[in-house]
C-alpha cells in the first residue's frame, strides 16, 4: 500500500515528475511477508505493478517494518542502508535517485505525509 501511495503522490508532484525525466528503469521490491511488486519508471511517469519484473535494474529487499519506515520517512534512506536495515542489489545511483524523488514528493505534500505516518503508527 505504501508504495502505491508514493507512486500516486509522485504523479501529482511536478518537481518529482521532473526528476523522472529521461529515467527508464524497473525497480523490484522484495519485502518479507508481502507478495513481490515493482515500479516502472518511464520518462516523467512512475507506475506500480504487482509481481516480479524481468530485468530489474535495482532490487530492494527488506522487512515490512523497515520498508514502511523508509517509505514514510521515519528512517532516512542512507541511515537504513548503512545500518543494514535493508539490502540493495544493483545500481546504488538509481536507489539514491528514487529516494530523492520520494523526498521531493513527500516535502511537497508534508501534511498528507504527516497524516499517513500518524495513521500507520496507530495501525502498527
Amino acid at each position: 500500500m505504501a508504495i502505491r501511495f508514493l507512486v500516486w503522490i509522485v504523479k501529482r508532484t511536478p518537481a518529482a515528475k521532473d526528476e523522472l525525466a529521461g529515467w527508464n528503469s524497473t525497480i523490484q521490491f522484495l519485502v518479507d511477508g508481502e507478495k513481490p511488486f515493482f515500479i516502472e519508471i518511464r520518462d516523467h511517469n512512475m507506475e506500480y505493478r504487482a509481481g516480479e519484473a524481468a530485468g530489474a535494474g535495482l532490487v530492494f529487499r527488506s522487512s515490512s517494518e523497515e520498508f514502511l519506515s523508509v517509505i514514510t520517512g521515519r528512517t532516512k534512506f542512507d541511515q537504513g542502508f548503512s545500518g543494514g536495515k535493508y539490502a540493495i542489489e544493483g545500481s546504488v545511483v538509481q536507489a539514491v535517485r528514487l529516494m530523492r524523488v520520494a523526498e521531493i514528493a513527500s516535502e511537497s505534500h508534508a501534511a498528507l505525509m504527516a497524516f499517513l505516518r500518524s495513521v500507520l503508527r496507530l495501525a502498527f
